[in-house]
């Protein structure tokens, strides 16, 4: 019986690794094409910049047709920045949100199975069916 169970084990774990290898080659292969795609990309956006400033020398001197370019994409990265900066101010930092739940639950059990029948507690030493759900902090993953 041990040895039946053993080998079922073993194929199974054959068969697992058969099926991570085959998932990770075509992983590779899919990072390959999105590398080749960011590649393409970033010529694009050089071309794309290029007839930008183009465009613009009909109405400007070459010169200030760039810096009006320039001064869109700094404008952009400035955007993107401030934006980026406000999305990591609500973030919680993880050892902060840790010791929030940690403390969440400790205080669950101690008023809950600890001392039930202490003020604060549930009423008549009633034993609630779990831990309270994690509050709501108004931050955003």
């Amino acid at each position: 019986m041990g040895g039946a169970l053993l080998e079922v084990l073993r194929a199974e774990a054959a068969v697992l690794g058969e099926d991570l290898g085959r998932t990770g080659r075509e992983l590779l292969k899919v990072a390959l094409l999105a590398c080749v795609a960011l590649a393409v990309l970033f010529w694009t956006v050089g071309a794309a910049t290029l007839a930008l400033v183009e465009l613009l020398a009909l109405w400007l001197p070459r010169w200030g047709a760039t810096l009006a370019v320039v001064g869109l994409f700094v404008a952009a990265i400035a955007l993107l920045g401030l934006l980026a900066w406000l999305r990591l101010r609500r973030l919680e930092i993880p050892t902060e949100t840790l010791r929030r739940r940690v403390d969440e639950h400790l205080d669950w059990w101690q008023l809950n199975v600890l001392h039930p029948e202490e003020p604060g507690g549930p009423a008549g030493g009633a034993v609630e069916s779990g831990p309270p759900p994690p509050e709501e902090t108004g931050r955003t993953p």
